[in-house]
């Protein structure tokens, strides 16, 4: 059984995330807009889901291959810890992260969720085909957060969006969408300053 509660995830694709001519992502503006809108937690506790999370906002519910330890590791990933069990689990145990591993964690996520945002959401590649870095950013931010399944669900955003990128609607159409959701109803300020982002084009 492992007892290393110090485990550093691995650093992810990182170089990955730039071709020739294409922006850098995640971007440091965006890795630090994420570590202002998660906030730091070194120790396991429940988000506002109820999900066992830990560091900038690393959901271990779902990514329970962060466990250190093997037993609870299989038990988290079997169904049998989850929420409030597997977080006393982890605490009973021990485990604690530095900022170091939360961000080694939160860039691995983040390329997962750019790798998947590559294959399924058509206007995200449109946005990094034409260098708009801040607004491709903001469905990275918004996936972090909810999934990319999450964001996926926002049909009607999406399509308005794809309007904006051809120049036939605009971005401010886009940052309404965005707001006009549960998902704003529940992070407000975080939904307020990324539609401003998509809005504008410029970091919040």
């Amino acid at each position: 059984m492992a007892s290393d509660s110090h485990y550093l995830p691995p650093a992810g694709s990182g170089p990955a995330g730039k071709t020739k001519g294409q922006p850098m992502i995640p971007s440091a503006q965006l890795l630090e807009q994420l570590k202002r809108h998660e906030g730091f937690y070194a120790r396991p506790y429940l988000c506002t889901k109820k999900a066992c999370t830990i560091g900038y906002g690393t959901n271990l519910d779902a990514h329970p291959k962060y466990i250190p330890y093997d037993d609870i590791r299989r038990m988290a990933r079997q169904g049998i810890l989850s929420g409030a069990t597997l977080k006393t689990a982890l605490l009973k145990r021990g485990m604690v992260w530095s900022e170091q591993q939360a961000e080694a964690a939160m860039r691995e996520e983040l390329d997962e969720c750019r790798d998947s945002f590559a294959r399924r959401c058509i206007q995200y590649c449109k946005l990094v085909e034409i260098n708009d870095e801040p607004r491709a950013e903001v469905l990275l931010n918004m996936a972090f957060n909810m999934g990319v399944a999450g964001v996926l669900k926002f049909r009607n955003t999406l399509a308005i969006l794809d309007g904006a990128i051809a120049g036939k609607r605009g971005y401010a159409d886009v940052a309404k969408g965005m707001l006009n959701s549960a998902w704003a109803r529940q992070v407000k300020g975080r939904a307020r300053q990324l539609a401003k982002q998509m809005e504008t084009g410029v970091y919040q």
